[in-house]
């Protein structure tokens, strides 16, 4: 067995004009190859035409190795001239993912300047000629991010993270609507999705839509035990990538303790009218049972609940199911008190802190 490569290696100077095979592709890397850098104090342009009329030049990176020295400058069409300029790098920071020509012939150009005495530049690119294509969604992949319990009253909490592979050039892709299948009877009463772009983390700061659970699906049994969210909104999507919606879960207040509930992505349409089911396997679908937490009133100081305003803190660490207030007796806390994150904690479920005798400065607290 052998792999063939199609590989063309930067020279220094003009190297002309490189013609890749219609709707194929060549391996370019600089002067050193493959495996090695280039060489130092290097200079090189080349120009990469498409193999076939209609087609254009895409560059895919592989590698992209520089110093505040070293500089890579892609251009549209055959001329370096600033008005083609589609993007400079330099630097450890440069982190490209991919180009498509928009020059009317369909060419590249690639500018590639080294002048450190002492640095190991090192490019890898890709180079194939394309034929561009509107922008679409070519993969859904649903995973389940549930946690093993929630608590009555927790809300926005994570579910299912939906991964939208997108791809092309033109026409931007809206995505209009995600359609949330859950267990309505076991307590899960309203879903929020939110998006983090390409991000795999998880942030409430982008809300992409919300909706209260409200058609009923009948079961085999017939009873309505399954409720359809569509949550509607308008992310647009002009780039390739995998792009992250997180569905959220918010629990009612008068859930039933062990109720178990469920979620997964039905399916995602798109404003050009397109339908995505979503995938229907047990990786897919979000599983948590509903757990009971504190909710009360707890008291601080000698006599009472706890001694401490952190043995306080400390009995609610598990989580909550309604509002919670710890109320301080009068007196001199010496005691550094840490207040971590509480799971059920929203805005319905807050925890309050406050004097016993409602004048703060009856409690003094000092580290």
């Amino acid at each position: 067995e052998r792999i063939v490569k199609n590989i063309y290696l930067m020279k220094p100077g003009a190297n002309g004009e490189v013609v890749i095979p219609a709707g194929g592709h060549i391996d370019f890397y600089d002067d050193g190859g493959q495996n090695a850098p280039s060489s130092k104090d290097f200079e090189g342009v080349v120009t990469f035409v498409p193999g076939a009329e209609g087609e254009v030049i895409k560059l895919d990176f592989t590698a992209l190795s520089l110093s505040n020295k070293d500089t890579l400058y892609i251009y549209n069409g055959s001329e370096v001239v600033p008005e083609n300029l589609v993007a400079t790098y330099r630097g450890s920071t440069a982190s490209p993912e991919y180009h498509v020509s928009d020059a009317a012939d369909g060419r590249m150009t690639v500018r590639f300047v080294s002048r450190s005495s002492y640095s190991q530049p090192d490019l890898a690119i890709t180079v194939s000629s394309y034929r561009k294509k509107p922008m679409t969604v070519i993969d859904l992949k649903a995973t389940a991010v549930a946690p093993a319990t929630m608590l009555r009253g927790q809300s926005v909490v994570p579910v299912v993270r939906l991964d939208v592979t997108a791809e092309g050039d033109y026409d931007p892709l809206h995505i209009s609507s995600i359609v949330v299948e859950a267990a309505r009877e076991a307590g899960l009463k309203n879903v929020r999705v939110y998006a983090t772009d390409t991000i795999s983390s998880f942030s409430d700061a982008n809300l992409y839509g919300a909706e209260t659970l409200t058609e009923e699906i009948t079961g085999d049994n017939g009873a309505s035990v399954v409720g359809n969210g569509t949550v509607t909104g308008d992310y647009e999507i002009s780039r390739n990538g995998v792009y992250k919606f997180w569905v959220t879960a918010d629990v009612a207040t008068d859930a039933a303790d062990g109720a178990v509930l469920t979620a997964r992505v039905a399916s995602l349409a798109t404003a050009a009218g397109n339908v995505i089911e979503g995938p229907d396997d047990a990786e897919a679908t979000a599983s948590a049972t509903v757990k009971s937490g504190f909710h009360g009133v707890l008291t601080v100081g000698a006599g009472a609940d706890y001694g401490t305003i952190q043995g306080a803190v400390d009995a609610i660490a598990d989580g909550i199911d309604g509002p919670v207030v710890i109320r301080i007796a009068r007196g001199i806390y010496n005691e550094q008190v840490c207040v971590p994150e509480i799971a059920g904690a929203s805005e319905q479920n807050t925890i309050t802190i406050e004097s016993e005798t409602g004048f703060w400065g009856d409690v003094k607290i000092y580290h």
